[in-house]
């Protein structure tokens, strides 16, 4: 009897233990990750030349460093069982049904590679391809283990971190630029549907190329021109000519003078016929009597990274000297009603290129409505009128800034954006809802690449539903949340719908969602107040204040900004926070209850023994 007893007590213990033990290795197999721009630089035909930043942070030394290629928002090494490693997210089989993409090569091969003691990664070429032109940039990526430092005077520990800080670390982006476009030599706009082939040189005559002529096969010959009006022929060194169906102009007196605006190396009146590939691309654009193409100018490419707030896009539009505008959505918490609006708005170069920076933090949010970006859309600009230069008086000035603050203020009829944007919070921090507004308790909350199967990082929400992701555990790009349930049951959320669920909760506790704040930051306010509803409803949220600047809704310096919380809003976070640190108190009676069994046990076992006692 004693020894089962005594078995029963140890296993009580065993369980304690175990119990315990798994929420401490749970938390330290999480490890960060560490994100860091690469330098690049094109060498030739569909090769970068990769290595450590010049300017900004570095890998981390002496250190298994992961490098990644990036199109849109999504990553990868090269390989898809490394992606998964790394990532949790098969990003090559995303890009390869995505954008038809092709990995075929990297110089050293292995990957990961070691850093050496600076942080250097040496000179590493890679290789790739995409059925069309796509933007692309590259990262290296470090797992660590945060490091405990001093947080000051005020005493505690606090955990090392790393921000990756687009706005001042933006990644050197690269297009495989096409070999020319065809444009109409009238409107000069590009012309999508326009067949061009290539010749070589073969035994002293102009033939076309075919795959067998190049080594790997990789060309498509003729090319037909998508909505920029590009080609692109990689090839090895030689003689070439171009053939266009329409065909081109001979005389450069045909075409609108305005040209210069966008175009260059205009073949072949200005070129001649022959091409001379030696040691380089080479470029040419071709123009073609077609009228009447009036096409809409469409977002070609892009690559998204985020950090502190800021979502930066660079990316390929189809016209020229495009007009890129940011659409802002104003989404009215107690109401279905949604407002869009334009923003500010940068113009593409004369290749089409372009970068924008979009900074969230200055959005507005109040009790009654949330603001958030809804995506870029594109005017294109009527090259034939440009005026070869802009006015740069002070009235011109003037009149410029009066017009944006007008476009701002402007409610479109409708959303028509070319590439939508959902926000990108930098640090999460609020309670689990479903689609139909319940609290959904104790749920794994998972932070996923766009599209991957295994999360980054867990964590556990209370019984209460809330939780809280440290912007060290967030990626640089685009990522998706989602909830599981202690049965299996999946629910995805939109980043903007957990901002429109909490936004009450957010404003009176001020938690930024655009800014760098880890885990283990306290939150803004002395306490946490738990709101009624995921709209927002509740009466204590009605004196929020926060973001009164809403008339104008443009991004990007364009005028939104955030106002101070008034006193009022202070005040309403003195409320108990009676679902801070639930998780801690279910611990803390599990135990109890192991122990309070101990206890009986023992009790039993001596109340045994004293039998025994007298029976001899």
């Amino acid at each position: 009897m004693r020894k089962t007893i005594f078995l029963f007590n140890q296993f009580l213990v065993a369980v304690l233990l175990a119990f315990l033990c798994v929420k401490v290795v749970s938390a330290a197999e999480q490890k960060n990750r560490r994100w860091v721009c690469l330098d690049a630089d094109r060498s030739g035909g569909h090769v970068a030349t990769l290595t450590s930043s010049k300017l900004g942070a570095k890998p981390l030394p002496g250190t298994a460093t992961y490098i990644f290629v990036c199109i849109g928002s999504t990553c990868t090494t090269g390989d898809s069982q490394r992606d998964i490693v790394a990532t949790g997210s098969d990003g090559l089989s995303i890009l390869s049904g995505t954008y038809g993409y092709k990995f075929e090569g990297m110089n050293p091969s292995t990957n990961p590679l070691t850093s050496d003691s600076n942080g250097g990664i040496g000179s590493v070429t890679w290789q790739d391809s995409t059925k069309d032109s796509q933007t692309r940039i590259w990262m290296a990526m470090n797992f660590y283990t945060p490091s405990t430092t001093s947080a000051g005077a005020a005493g505690g520990e606090q955990q090392g971190t790393f921000s990756f800080d687009v706005a001042s670390k933006k990644c050197v982006s690269i297009q495989w630029d096409p070999f020319g476009r065809v444009f109409d030599a009238t409107t000069l706009e590009p012309v999508q549907g326009a067949r061009v082939t290539l010749l070589f040189k073969k035994n002293g005559s102009f033939v076309p190329m075919t795959p067998s002529d190049v080594v790997g096969g990789g060309i498509v010959n003729p090319y037909t021109t998508t909505a920029d009006g590009g080609f692109s022929f990689v090839v090895p060194d030689g003689e070439y000519k171009l053939v266009a169906n329409p065909a081109a102009l001979t005389d450069s007196k045909a075409v609108n003078a305005k040209y210069a605006n966008a175009y260059y190396d205009i073949y072949p009146s200005l070129t001649g016929d022959d091409i001379v590939e030696q040691g380089g691309m080479q470029h040419r654009d071709v123009p073609i009597a077609t009228l009447n193409t009036n096409t809409t100018a469409t977002i070609m490419s892009s690559t998204i990274t985020q950090g502190e707030g800021i979502i930066y896009v660079q990316g390929l539009v189809s016209h020229p000297l495009s007009k890129i505008i940011t659409q802002v959505k104003r989404v009215y918490t107690n109401s279905s009603k949604v407002e869009i609006r334009d923003g500010d708005f940068v113009l593409a170069d004369k290749l089409g290129k372009f970068a924008i920076e979009i900074n969230q933090g200055e959005f507005a949010n109040t009790a009654q409505y949330v603001d958030m970006i809804a995506g870029l859309r594109v005017e294109k600009v009527n090259l034939t009128t440009l005026a070869q230069k802009k006015d740069s008086s002070f009235f011109a000035w003037i009149g410029e800034q009066i017009r944006k603050v007008w476009e701002g203020s402007v409610v479109s009829a409708q959303f028509n954006s070319q590439l939508a944007l959902e926000p990108i919070p930098s640090y999460i921090e609020g309670y689990a809802y479903d689609s139909a507004g319940k609290v959904l308790s104790g749920v794994t909350v998972g932070i996923y690449m766009k599209g991957g199967k295994n999360p980054l990082y867990t964590t556990q929400a209370d019984m209460s539903g809330h939780f809280k992701v440290g912007s060290e555990n967030i990626p640089p790009v685009d990522y998706d949340i989602r909830y599981t349930q202690a049965t299996g049951v999946v629910t995805s959320v939109t980043k903007s719908t957990f901002l429109t669920q909490n936004h009450a909760y957010m404003a009176v506790n001020k938690v930024n969602a655009f800014e760098y704040r880890t885990t283990n930051q306290a939150t803004g306010s002395s306490s946490i107040t738990k709101t009624t509803s995921p709209s927002g409803s509740s009466g204590s949220d009605s004196s929020n204040s926060a973001g009164k600047k809403a008339g104008n809704s443009s991004t990007s310096g364009s005028g939104l900004g955030r106002t101070p919380t008034s006193a009022a809003e202070a005040a309403n976070t003195n409320s108990a926070g009676a679902f801070a640190g639930m998780q801690g108190m279910v611990l803390v009676i599990v135990a109890l209850v192991v122990l309070a069994l101990i206890g009986v046990g023992a009790f039993i076992a001596m109340k045994s023994k004293r039998q025994e006692t007298q029976t001899y």
